[in-house]
């Protein structure tokens, strides 16, 4: 299977940023925004993370996405062992 490429880049803030071809925010490998310490994942341009929080903050707080839907901790859980079923 052919990896896809990815356009990275850094802009003078230090802010990290992964795109696809059709420019939408994206990394399936990490996150796809970096600032500051703070951790945003995408897929295609919508927030989205299977494996935890899509928005991980460095005060400490997280929120859930999946497919740019926000979903509680709890609910994120849940959706996680269906896609194990």
């Amino acid at each position: 299977m052919n990896k896809e490429t990815l356009t990275v880049e850094e802009d003078e803030e230090g802010t990290t940023t992964y795109r696809n071809a059709s420019s939408q925010l994206h990394n399936p490998d990490g996150p796809a925004v970096v600032y500051a310490g703070d951790r945003y994942y995408y897929i295609n341009g919508q927030l989205h993370n299977p494996h935890g929080p899509a928005i991980v903050d460095t005060d400490g707080s997280k929120a859930y996405y999946i497919n740019d839907k926000e979903l509680s901790e709890a609910k994120f859980k849940e959706w996680q062992a269906e896609q194990t079923k």
